[in-house]
Parts: structure tokens; C-alpha cells; sequence
């Protein structure tokens, strides 16, 4: 998508990004459908709830489809705010629970690694960063918004890469080396793109697996996708 000048793109305060249907599905069901459309693989609908307006968007799987959807939206629409929800899979059950959240206070790409020609591992060439801050003005609405709801949630750092890890040494690996709270697909490459937009960006992710995700992801995956769907809503009602 070509860059617009400001007076071509659709006005719309907050955007609400996810991965994959599922996880915006029943968030779907309770809004107003005003128009959608698709560019290129990302799926985005423009809704109403309760009188406000505001976006909801399907970016695919991986990091790929993550920075494709987001940099689409950005030229396409005047967003004011970026909020990821999703679910993600938990490196240290004794700090958040499965059906918990997680506020994310810093984003990182584990599988970024220009170390051969002495970078640190999960540089983002360019704007040269490895942690990508959290907007603390949203997290303290996803805060509220979890205190409301009565779902227990903690800030952490979130880890992002192109796999879906069950393996134990890699995964504790990846902890150790980044501090990684949880992991997930989309979270960091969403909050990069959001950055050199100059857009404001908050993940927030419910724990759908620990110890076990090849088993207990696809037996949590529905209701945590319901969770992460009511706070994103919440979410948007008191920015839009």
C-alpha cells in the first residue's frame, strides 16, 4: 500500500489487532459489522459498539503477516492507538497462570541475529533496539480494564519468532537470554512496525499454555481467545 496523504485515509481512533480468527471471533459477535475489507492476507472491519467506532483486524499467522498488516493499516486509516490481543504461552507458570494475562512492558525478536558481525542478538537493524518499549499510558487502560473484569494479569517482557516452541532447553534458553516472560508470533514485529509509525502499541496476552503447549494450547485456546477478545473490546469502548 502506497503512502497517503492524511486527508486520503479513513479516520479510526483505535485498532484492534489479532493473529488469527479465532482469537477475534467472538469479539466479532458483539460489535456492528460497517463495512470490511482485505488487503493483501490481512482481513480488517471497520465496527460500532455502544455508539463508538473503531477497527478490528486479522493479520494470519507469524511475523511476516504481522508487519504486512500492520504497516497496511497504518497507511490506510488515522490510528491513534494499536492494541494486540491473543493468547501466548507462558515461561514461568509461578508468575502468571493459564487464563491469566499478560500486560506486556517491552517487546523482543529472539530469532533476530546479526551477532556474526558483532551485533547483540535481537537488534532491529535500523532503529537499532533490541527492546521495543510498551506504552505505559496503555497499559495502565489494560490494567484497569483487567481489574474491572476480574482477570489476574502481570507486565513482562514479551518474546516474539516465526516458531511455535514446545521444546524445554529452547525455550528456557530464550528466557534466560531475554528475560522473556512469554512467547508468541506476532507481539514484537506488531510493536516495530507501530514504532517507526509513531503509533502508541500495547499487547496483551492471555496464558493458554506452560509446560505441555503441544497439549494444553489446543485444549485452552478457545477460552483464552474469549478472554484476550473481552479486554481488547473493553479496551477499545474506553478509548474510542
Amino acid at each position: 500500500v502506497d503512502n497517503l496523504a492524511d486527508n486520503d485515509r479513513i479516520t479510526a481512533m483505535v485498532c484492534l489487532l489479532f493473529a488469527m480468527e479465532k482469537e477475534a471471533s467472538e469479539l466479532l459477535k458483539n460489535v456492528e459489522i460497517l463495512e470490511n475489507r482485505c488487503v493483501g492476507y490481512t482481513e480488517i472491519f471497520e465496527v460500532k459498539k455502544d455508539e463508538k467506532k473503531f477497527l478490528v483486524a486479522i493479520s494470519g499467522i507469524g511475523k511476516g503477516f504481522a508487519a504486512s498488516a500492520i504497516a497496511s493499516i497504518a497507511n490506510l486509516y488515522k490510528v491513534d492507538s494499536f492494541i494486540n490481543g491473543g493468547v501466548a504461552g507462558i515461561q514461568n507458570k509461578s508468575k502468571a497462570d493459564i487464563f491469566s494475562a499478560v500486560i506486556c512492558n517491552q517487546y523482543v525478536e529472539h530469532d533476530m541475529d546479526t551477532s556474526a558481525i558483532g551485533d547483540p542478538k535481537g537488534l532491529i537493524s535500523g532503529i537499532n533496539m533490541v527492546y521495543l518499549p510498551g506504552c505505559k499510558s496503555l497499559m495502565e487502560v489494560a490494567g484497569q480494564v483487567c481489574k474491572s473484569l476480574s482477570i489476574p494479569y502481570v507486565e513482562g517482557t514479551i518474546s516474539s519468532g516465526d516458531t511455535f516452541l514446545s521444546e524445554g532447553e529452547k525455550k528456557k534458553s530464550i528466557t534466560e537470554e531475554f528475560g522473556s516472560l512469554c512467547l508468541d508470533m506476532e507481539s514484537a514485529p506488531f510493536a516495530q512496525i507501530a514504532s517507526v509509525f509513531h503509533v502508541p502499541f500495547c499487547a496483551i496476552r492471555v496464558i493458554s499454555d506452560a509446560e505441555h503447549p503441544e497439549v494444553e494450547y489446543p485444549l485452552n485456546v478457545k477460552k483464552c481467545s474469549a478472554i484476550a477478545s473481552q479486554i481488547a473490546l473493553a479496551m477499545a469502548l474506553r478509548l474510542a
